[in-house]
């Protein structure tokens, strides 16, 4: 599968293409020109929204509509400063080796394994009983099992990829664990209150945890995402959890609900409860900065040697500079 890379077509109109490449959310829409199919593209290193095929039949539409990899030739388009496909023809290719779609996806720089050597460590710091119980139950669960290893952390937004939410979890827990010591080491004369690092330590791997459910393993909606999103379904699962153990303390058990439905901040980012425990508002916080600065970093690590300015980070909403690294 020897092809251009996305990544490195240029940001321009009319660019030829004629690629092997992942396909979702694919959708026949009608317009003022017809009906079309509508769809998303990518390859390991880029993903293209919105792209076009014109004058589509309804036949073209089932034959593609539960592809994951289809041959498309076409030109390129750039609307909104984002590259996109109009494309001439559509294909299911033959014989596809059977590792076609693992060489498509995009998947986290860090090796599986030692994202969850950390998180079992972090994990197995714990010294509360009932949270480490927690713990072990979540880790047990064969769904937790079956799809956190491969999971998306978001789409399009941040680590957008294999193992992305893993690699998120872990990266919070240790930006968590170093704001943590910073409150406590340094405490206020007389400072009575300590941040709980058991709560914030779970909080950190439950939080989005029930995005396994929300997304599929090609990074994109599964059907019922949007029915019950990863806040309440982590809730509930949360509290299905606790009743297994026996004489779970009920303010603990209120506690880590509130950690789970509070961590998105505001009721307009979809948080039923604003963040009112310390452990919350440090979570909340620390989970936005996360989001916002790893796709900095990611986007500022792959630009070519010599350019300063990134393409639009969409945490930001703007483009980053290569700024701290030129001083």
């Amino acid at each position: 599968m020897d092809q251009e890379l996305l990544k490195d077509i240029p940001k321009e109109k009319d660019y030829p293409i004629a690629h092997l490449l992942r396909v979702s959310d694919l959708q026949r829409r009608g317009g003022k020109r017809g009906y079309f199919l509508q769809f998303s593209v990518g390859d390991k290193t880029a993903d293209w929204k919105w792209c076009k095929k014109w004058d589509s039949s309804e036949d073209e539409y089932n034959r593609f509509k539960k592809e994951n990899i289809l041959f498309i030739t076409g030109k390129t388009d750039v609307f909104n400063d984002n590259l996109q496909l109009v494309a001439d023809s559509i294909a299911v290719p033959e014989d596809l080796p059977r590792d076609a779609l693992e060489k498509l996806i995009p998947c986290s720089k860090y090796e599986v394994k030692d994202l969850k050597k950390a998180l079992y460590a972090y994990l197995g710091s714990i010294e509360n009983e009932f949270i480490k119980q927690l713990c072990r139950i979540f880790l047990k669960d064969p769904n937790v099992k079956g799809k956190l290893d491969t999971a998306y952390a978001a789409i399009g937004y941040h680590h957008p990829y294999r193992s992305g939410l893993l690699t998120h979890i872990v990266r919070l827990m240790h930006l968590v664990d170093s704001v943590i010591s910073a409150f406590n080491d340094n405490m206020y004369p007389d400072g009575k209150y300590k941040v709980n690092r058991d709560m914030l330590i779970l909080g950190v791997f439950l939080h989005d945890l029930y995005k396994i459910d929300e997304y599929s393993s090609m990074g994109s909606y599964e059907d019922y995402g949007n029915l019950v999103p990863h806040l309440p379904k982590g809730a509930i699962e949360a509290n299905r959890k606790m009743d297994q153990i026996e004489n779970f303390p009920q303010d603990l058990r209120d506690q880590i609900s509130h950690l789970i439905l509070s961590h998105h901040g505001e009721l307009a980012y979809g948080s039923p409860v604003t963040p009112c425990t310390v452990e919350a508002v440090i979570l909340h916080y620390c989970d936005n900065l996360a989001a916002k600065v790893d796709p900095m970093l990611e986007a500022l690590d792959a630009l070519p040697d010599g350019e300063l300015w990134t393409d639009r980070v969409k945490g930001i909403g703007k483009k980053a500079y290569m700024g701290g690294m030129l001083l």
